[in-house]
């Protein structure tokens, strides 16, 4: 099994998603009949009618006395009209058919690679992505970057990623800029080149919380510090109403000696309505609920919900001897989180890892056990520090706080003792019920995936 088949398949919907078929722009002078002929049948693609434009384009191709490029465009039009209906195979016969008619043209070759890929036929997608992005197809690049880089070819991954930048090409959480500092990272160079840097040697936090938005306390309920563990996490006021409201209800449904600390940021009426449902249904709960204001660009909000939380969690630490449990704040516990991790005295931290994702992907955030002791908290120090050192410059983005995992992961010491969680119990994407704890993060379009059910039920059964 090669490396794009062990990897996430959510990379592959991600280049789906932004990997569209091609414009054909035809040049040549054709017969007025032709052009009716393509246009009518493009009308019926569009209206889906796939038949009667199969058959229009089939037309079209015989017309005689067209040239070799018109053909090769009817091909074209009876391909495309194939994807609409999703009869992919069908599809490329004919795309094969026109990059044979015209191998020089840009359409042709990224047509026949859009269709490799969608096939996720990796040994005949990358060569035709790299005829494509040859024959002038940036986006193409950008994509090679991403598939070279999980392939581990380095060396291709930094030249593709810097070609599509050069070229302002980069596309869903700047997978081409995540690319090029993995490439470079890879293979010993420096950061710079990138948008992430390696900071120098931890500072004082105490420095960093000041400079902060002013953390208030909402809410300690009197039972909040004698609990055994903490689950910490955070979110903004629309995510809260959304997801970690059912993030607090599983914690009070499955644990009787866990505390929940969550932060939210730019807190709304919501908060103060879950808070008196919970206090009503669960008053046994031990709780406690911090908030900070502030004017955040709509679209900055979800990437500074997912590094802050580090930072905020680091400063929620300071001089308390429990284990620390920081989870995403989509993230529900379908068993009592103290069962789920043993003895916190055998370690130090609990991580996932994902062996054969890219760096920025290897160590994940949705789930980070931190021990009560000088080692663990000292790793977690690294983390809010390395994330902090990029907020302050302006160039924290998405997957900020992973890189930093890796970062401390890779920089850690020998006497670091750090579990290795299972993903499929303590970050299961499924629903499965015999995992510990469901993270939503990869299923929000899906109404009926057993986490949306089980989300919307603890909700339900706060309120009702």
């Amino acid at each position: 099994m090669n490396a794009l088949d062990r990897c996430a398949p959510e990379w592959f919907q991600i280049i789906d998603a932004h990997f569209r078929p091609p414009n054909f722009v035809f040049n040549g002078a054709v017969p007025g009949p032709w052009v009716f002929l393509m246009q009518q049948a493009k009308q019926n693609t569009e209206n889906g009618n796939i038949e009667e434009a199969l058959r229009v384009f089939q037309e079209a191709m015989a017309y005689p006395g067209i040239s070799l490029e018109a053909v090769a465009f009817s091909l074209a039009g009876i391909a495309l009209a194939l994807i609409d209906s999703n009869r992919l195979s069908e599809a490329f016969a004919y795309a094969e058919k026109c990059a044979a008619l015209l191998p020089d043209r840009e359409e042709c070759a990224t047509l026949l690679a859009y269709l490799w890929v969608r096939q996720r036929n990796w040994p005949n997608a990358i060569p035709a992505l790299e005829r494509a992005a040859e024959l002038g197809n940036s986006l193409t690049s950008a994509f090679l970057a991403l598939l070279y880089t999980i392939c581990e070819r380095y060396a291709e991954a930094e030249v593709a990623a810097k070609r599509a930048l050069a070229l302002g090409i980069d596309f869903g959480a700047e997978f081409t800029a995540l690319s090029l500092w993995c490439s470079q990272m890879e293979q010993g160079k420096s950061w710079e080149g990138s948008c992430f840097f390696e900071p120098d040697e931890p500072g004082d936090m105490e420095q960093v919380y000041p400079r902060l938005p002013q953390c208030t306390s909402v809410y300690e309920s009197p039972n909040f510090r004698s609990a055994k563990l903490v689950v910490y996490t955070l979110s903004d006021a629309k995510y809260f109403n959304e997801y970690t409201v059912a993030t607090l209800v599983s914690v009070a449904q499955t644990s009787t000696q866990s505390a929940i600390h969550v932060h939210v940021v730019n807190p709304d009426e919501g908060v103060n309505r879950c808070l008196q449902a919970l206090t009503v249904r669960y008053p046994d709960l031990p709780i406690k609920i911090t908030a900070e204001s502030g004017y955040l660009p709509p679209q900055f909000v979800a990437v500074y919900c997912s590094n802050i939380r580090f930072i905020r969690c680091q400063h929620a630490m300071q001089g308390d001897e429990r284990p620390y449990v920081l989870i995403d704040g989509d993230s529900v516990f379908n068993r009592d989180p103290m069962t789920l991790f043993g003895d916190f005295a055998h370690f130090d931290l609990g991580l996932i890892m994902h062996e054969h994702e890219p760096a920025w992907a290897r160590c994940s955030a949705a789930c980070v056990v931190v021990a009560p002791t000088a080692a663990g908290r000292d790793f977690f120090r690294r983390v809010a520090w390395f994330i902090w050192q990029h907020l302050e410059r302006k160039r924290c983005r998405w997957f900020v706080d992973q890189i930093a995992l890796f970062w401390a992961n890779r920089n850690s010491n020998d006497q670091l003792r750090i579990a290795y969680l299972d993903k499929a119990r303590y970050c299961n994407t499924n629903g499965s019920d015999d995992a510990i704890l469901w993270t939503f993060s990869m299923n929000k379009n899906e109404s009926d995936h057993p986490i949306t059910l089980r989300i919307e039920a603890l909700k339900a059964s706060l309120y009702s």
